[in-house]
Parts: structure tokens; C-alpha cells; sequence
């Protein structure tokens, strides 16, 4: 059937247009995460909370829990403009896409003295100690089976970097994997002063 063949045309060119558009938003990231303003302080506690509750629908579409394990008190770190947001977007996306149903991904911050350090867990499939060493290379993908451009853990390296920060991936306690973002702690220098 002719009109059934052009339906399927028209759906595969569609899926590869949101593929495309994908990696051009993904390019541009990576792009504006290496040309970056100076960081400024930023309140991680709350830019966890908001984004753990953002991200609750699509964990809940997928069937997957969701939550934020924050210490009390306030955690203020230094970061590029936008790239806690971007982290845990990234961070979020990748635990989302390999979290089974019925598992949890959980978002946590341990508070340090010069660093705090942001982590995700998901209870997925993990990754190889020598896919952890390559998962932060552009366009690195650990499974061809799940969409993506191999672009999301080059980007939060770079933003962690570029933040004075560093990304590394363990083994998460309950399986799976754990990414964990060391940020330095802001100073009362770097924190304006109608804080």
C-alpha cells in the first residue's frame, strides 16, 4: 500500500529530524560549556529540589522513583551561569533512560568544606570501569539500543570543569551507576553581599 510506505517516510524522516535537532541542541551545550562566563555562587540545595521536581513526570512515565536526599543548611557552591540546570539535566536524562521500572534514581548532596559534591544514582544496567573512563568523550554511547548523541557526560565534565569542578563515575550501592559532580564551596568573598 502506497499510502502506508509514505506514512512510514514521513515517520522515519520526522524521528530523524528530533535525532538532528537533539544533536544541534546537544552541540550547542557542549559549545557554550567551553566559551563560558566566570562562575558565580549558586544555591545547589535548591537548584536540586527544583530540578528533582521537574524531572518527576518523566520519571513517573517511565515508572521509575525519583528523589533528593539533601543535607540541612544551606549549600551554596560556585558554578558557571546555567550549569547546575545542565547537569542535572544531563545526569537525569541518562539515569532515566537506563533506571528499570520500579527502580529509584536518587539525587544527593554531600556537604563538604571546600566542595560540596552533587550526586546521581540510578539502579541500571552500570557501566565497565573501561566504559567509565570513556563515557566522558564526545559522542561516546555505552548502548546503541537507547537514543542519544554521546554527547550528555562530555558535556557535565565540561561544565564541571569550567565550574572549577570535576565529574567522576563510580558504581552506585544498589547497582547501577553514580555520577558524582565535586563543586568548590563558596566563599564569603564569592558571595554578593545582599546574601
Amino acid at each position: 500500500d502506497a499510502t502506508g510506505e509514505q506514512v512510514e517516510s514521513i515517520d522515519a524522516a520526522i524521528d530523524e529530524t528530533d535525532r538532528l535537532t537533539a544533536l544541534v541542541g546537544d552541540l550547542l551545550q557542549l559549545a557554550r560549556a567551553d566559551e563560558h562566563p566566570p562562575p558565580v555562587p549558586v544555591d545547589l540545595g535548591l537548584l536540586v529540589s527544583e530540578r528533582v521536581d521537574t524531572w518527576s513526570a518523566v520519571a513517573d512515565s517511565v515508572g521509575v522513583g525519583i528523589r533528593a536526599e539533601l543535607p540541612d543548611g544551606t549549600l551554596v557552591v560556585t558554578a558557571v551561569p546555567g550549569a547546575i540546570e545542565q547537569i542535572l539535566d544531563n545526569l537525569l536524562d541518562n539515569a532515566l533512560k537506563v533506571a528499570p521500572p520500579g527502580s529509584a534514581v536518587v539525587v544527593g548532596v554531600e556537604a563538604g568544606t571546600d566542595r560540596h559534591v552533587l550526586h546521581v544514582a540510578d539502579e541500571g544496567p552500570g557501566m565497565t570501569d573501561q566504559d567509565k573512563a570513556r563515557a566522558v568523550t564526545r559522542f561516546w554511547r555505552g548502548s546503541t539500543t537507547t537514543q542519544g548523541s554521546g554527547l550528555g557526560l562530555a558535556i557535565v565534565d565540561a561544565l564541571a570543569t569550567a565550574s572549577g569542578g570535576s565529574l567522576s563515575l563510580g558504581d552506585a550501592s544498589g547497582g547501577g551507576l553514580e555520577a558524582r559532580v565535586a563543586l568548590p564551596v563558596a566563599t564569603s568573598r564569592s558571595v554578593p553581599a545582599d546574601r
